[in-house]
């Protein structure tokens, strides 16, 4: 699940740059995941990486005040088919965790938690809560990557999912 969401800001400050503040929203690519109704059974777990670390650089043509997360859901796709004429649910997870982090060797920027979430039972969307006080401008100056911690089980089917970020940048 590649995405550079915050690929995006740089079109906003190039067309946008004034004393507003504004919001940008960015596509999560999907991510497609093999299910074993046998494994789901046993409670075998998934690899807790199964999301590749999403890797950004970005020079911004002005420095904001700040950029921060607003918003973060996962949703599942028909990509991978449906079970029984319906979506998947997300029943097979217990919990996600996304960390920012700076790819700077030797920076002194600590991994900080962005986004976490739980499903609930049968529910095809996962809403995950936003770090609100973890200002982005810091890990993005130095380059950084979002990782991510799953906490679920092999699916019973096959199943994919995508999601989507809302960022907020505040300008001086």
């Amino acid at each position: 699940m590649r995405a550079c969401w915050l690929t995006l800001v740089a079109i906003f400050f190039f067309t946008g740059c004034g004393a507003f503040d504004f919001e940008v929203e960015q596509k999560i690519d999907e991510v497609l995941v093999q299910g074993d109704s046998n494994l789901y059974a046993q409670r075998f777990p998934l690899p807790q990486d199964i999301i590749p670390a999403q890797a950004w650089s970005y020079n911004l043509p002005q420095e904001p005040a700040g950029i921060f997360l607003e918003a973060m859901s996962l949703k599942m796709t028909a990509t991978a088919g449906l079970v029984n004429g319906k979506l998947p649910t997300f029943d097979f997870m217990y919990g996600i965790t996304f960390y920012v982090n700076s790819t700077k060797e030797g920076s002194t920027l600590e991994s900080k938690p962005l986004a976490w979430g739980t499903p609930r039972w049968g529910s095809v969307e996962v809403i995950m809560e936003p770090n609100f006080a973890l200002n982005l401008v810091p890990y993005i100056d130095e380059g950084f990557e979002i990782t991510s911690v799953l906490k679920a089980a092999v699916p019973p089917n096959n199943l994919s999912f995508k999601g989507s970020a809302l960022l907020s940048v505040d300008l001086f």
